[in-house]
């Protein structure tokens, strides 16, 4: 099932010719490095972070009730099976959790696209 705020970061390592300042790939990193060595490195990593995290725009979420519902389905404390809950429960402990906000759906766009562009049409 397609997850609208799953992501990965690929980092991108070029260098600029010395003639004409052009630049060429040398590698991609599916795992970057984020630390901060340099002032350019703060300024372009602490940007890619903050645009990323607006971007997925993470759901706040209700811990107490996460920690109950959870308790709950897993029979902690009871000794009791897990019983199978029905789609109305779980629609019901997914609003409790997110505390009534509905994540963003497949398709739907970011609220917030800081210095992201979309590159291919939905679908």
């Amino acid at each position: 099932t397609p997850q609208p705020n799953s992501f990965e970061i690929f980092g991108f390592d070029v260098i600029l010719t010395e003639e004409d300042m052009k630049p060429l790939l040398i590698e991609v990193n599916a795992c970057p490095a984020l630390a901060r060595d340099s002032d350019v490195d703060a300024d372009v990593k602490e940007a890619l972070i903050r645009d990323t995290i607006a971007l997925v725009d993470p759901p706040a979420i209700d811990r107490e009730a996460l920690l109950r519902i959870c308790r709950r389905r897993m029979g902690k404390g009871t000794g009791n099976k897990i019983e199978a809950e029905t789609p109305n429960q779980l629609d019901a402990d997914l609003n409790e959790i997110f505390m009534g906000r509905v994540p963003r759906q497949v398709g739907e766009m970011p609220m917030a696209m800081g210095n992201y562009e979309r590159l291919a049409a939905p679908g």
